[in-house]
């Protein structure tokens, strides 16, 4: 009955659980633990290495690390409370561990740096336009230049003073007008040498 039970463990690839069984129950002639041990070992390396090989994140790479170290300690604890150490010698299993170790922390710091070196997103920034506002700036003094030559056009000239001469429809000097040939708009009218608007 116990000798199926443990078949049925090890066609299962249950073998820690099988190891201990074994060993319990004094069969370890019939069924020998350190093989079972081994290949334990190497199914959960393999799990590792596939696991490592694909594209997988450093989070999912860290669990099947951690798979293997579990693995790792759970035949070194068979080791241990079965007296085992010299069929299958420890120091190996205890530097897989160590390397595994070493291996989850180089890859937090590779992450870690790659994340320091790329930096958080910065923010589109438009660059302003000065084009607009300089075009404004030279159309300014343009239109004043074309305000003040317009206020100068419209200004008409004073209507130089223009004596008198004697004949039809004009008069002499004292207290006579005379009109003036630079006449605007308006009536303008000239009274001894000076400009009157009316």
């Amino acid at each position: 009955m116990t000798k199926d039970f443990i078949k049925n463990l090890i066609e299962r690839k249950i073998y820690i659980k099988a190891v201990r069984f074994i060993c319990a129950f004094k069969l370890v002639d019939k069924f020998p633990p350190v093989p079972l041990l081994k290949k334990y070992l190497e199914n959960s390396r393999s799990s590792t290495k596939n696991s490592c090989k694909r594209k997988k994140s450093l989070e999912e790479k860290d669990k099947a690390a951690n798979r293997e170290i579990a693995a790792l300690r759970d035949v070194l604890g068979c080791i241990t409370d079965y007296n085992l150490e010299t069929q299958f010698p420890p120091k190996d299993i205890e530097r897989r561990v160590l390397e595994l170790e070493k291996l989850k922390a180089e890859r937090r710091n590779a992450a870690s740096t790659s994340a320091v070196e790329v930096g958080p997103k910065q923010p589109d920034v438009k660059k302003c336009d000065n084009s607009g506002s300089a075009r404004k700036q030279q159309a300014q003094p343009q239109n004043r230049n074309k305000r003040a030559r317009t206020a100068v056009s419209t200004v008409r000239p004073h209507a130089m003073p223009v004596p008198a001469h004697g004949g039809h429809g004009h008069f002499g000097y004292a207290g006579n007008y005379s009109l003036s040939p630079y006449l605007g708009a308006g009536q303008q009218f000239v009274r001894n040498h000076y400009l009157f608007h009316f």
